[in-house]
Parts: C-alpha cells; structure tokens; sequence
C-alpha cells in the first residue's frame, strides 16, 4: 500500500502539469464560419536588437542610432498608424483563413493549430537558396531567422528550393496576436565593392530566431524590431 502511495505521489505533479497544459491550450471552435476578426493595435514585443560579428551589441546609443538611420519605425508603425486597422483577418473554415486589407479580398492560408498557437501557411511558394548569402531578392541562409518555417522542396537551378510563407498567431477565435518583425539587413559577401553588398528592409510575419547570429560575419548587420498584431472579433 506504502509503494502504492509513493507511486502515486511521484506521478501527482506530472499529471496536474498535463492537465494544466491542456486546459490553458483549450480552444472554442466556432460553431458557424466565416469568422472575421479586425487588427484593432499593436503591441511592441522586444525593443530593436542588433546584431554583427556573430553576436549581439547592447550598445543603447548604438542601437538607437542605426534604428534612427534606417527609419525602422517606418518599417511597421508608420504604416499602421495610417492604415493598419484596415487589415482584417477571416477564418472561412478551421483549416483556411485570409489575411486582406480594405476591400482587398487577400490570399488564402492553410491552417495548422496546435492549441492556441496557429501557423498559416501560403498557397503560393517563393524560392530560397538556404546554403548561399543573402541577395536583394533572397534572404539565403539568412532565411532561418525565421522560427516558422516550411519544408523546402526539392533543388532547383542554382540551389534555390521552392518552399511557402508561413505566418504565426497566438490565442483564439475571439483575440488573436499575429507576430511581426522589423528587420534592416546589410550585407556584404566580399565579391566586388558595389556588386557584394545587400540592403534589405522590410516587415515579415514571423517570430525571430536570433540562432541566426551564427552567419552574421564582422561586415553584416542585422537590426530586428519585433510586434504583435492584436486581431479581435469584428463586433
């Protein structure tokens, strides 16, 4: 009986962990679709970050003045501020959702839920090369400062692979925070003076893997601002 009890005892916190887990992933499906939330505001979820040499600087000054140089607020903030709650976000079913803006009908996005964290998944594809430097059109092995991403498909001409957007939300059919990142990239892969350097900029919905820091050589810099979209039911 003793063993009986210890047994039990051991296997307590395990199971009030699982059921914790369970109960904080439960989500209310709803019972008719569509299902339109409306992006309502933004929240800031990490302050800029930069990045050179394969490590991180934590040089404020420093920071806030390449952040002011490459106007990353208006990157994100800006244009929010003139037009974001325009963005809209409809579930047509639990498996399919479209991310539109205004009258835009928006594209379609397969959906993969694992509890209250959702992953979108473009129909279209787009091309990537993850073993080369980064040119102005490709992120190259700096795709993987992406923490969502999809199989890649099969190489192509000049290694690039075929592979789809991926978008990453959490929470539920009422309240949904979209994560977003900011991000100025420049690069410089030692070719020629003018032909070898990248500057790339822009938005992707996304979360940020700073495991990326790993191909950032002492002539790349990579500066990341990250956000939270808050979509909400449309009333």
């Amino acid at each position: 009986m003793k063993c009986l009890l210890r047994l039990f005892v051991s296997f307590l916190p395990v199971f009030l962990l699982f059921s914790a887990c369970k109960k904080e992933e439960k989500v209310e499906i709803p019972k008719e679709f569509p299902v339109d939330l409306l992006a309502e505001r933004w929240e800031l979820r990490a302050d800029t970050r930069l990045f050179s040499n394969n490590s991180e600087i934590k040089d404020k000054s420093v920071i806030q003045a390449f952040a002011e140089k490459e106007a990353m607020e208006e990157l994100f903030e800006t244009p929010f501020q003139q037009g974001g709650q325009e963005a809209g976000l409809r579930f047509e079913s639990e498996l399919q959702a479209r991310f539109h803006h205004g009258e835009n009908q928006g594209m379609l996005f397969d959906i993969e839920r694992k509890g209250t964290r959702f992953l979108f998944f473009s129909r279209d594809s787009y091309l990537v090369n993850p073993q080369s430097p980064p040119t102005d059109n490709s992120l190259g092995y700096f795709h993987s400062m992406l923490e969502y991403t999809d199989k890649l498909g099969g190489i192509l001409m000049d290694g690039m692979r075929p592979t789809r957007e991926v978008r990453v939300a959490h929470g539920n059919y009422k309240v949904l925070k979209v994560s977003a990142f900011a991000y100025v990239l420049n690069s410089y892969s030692g070719i020629a003076a003018d032909l070898g350097v990248v500057h790339q900029k822009g938005l992707l919905f996304n979360e940020f893997d700073d495991e990326v820091i790993k191909y950032l050589k002492l002539t790349d810099t990579l500066a990341v601002r990250e956000y939270s979209i808050i979509y909400s039911l449309r009333k």
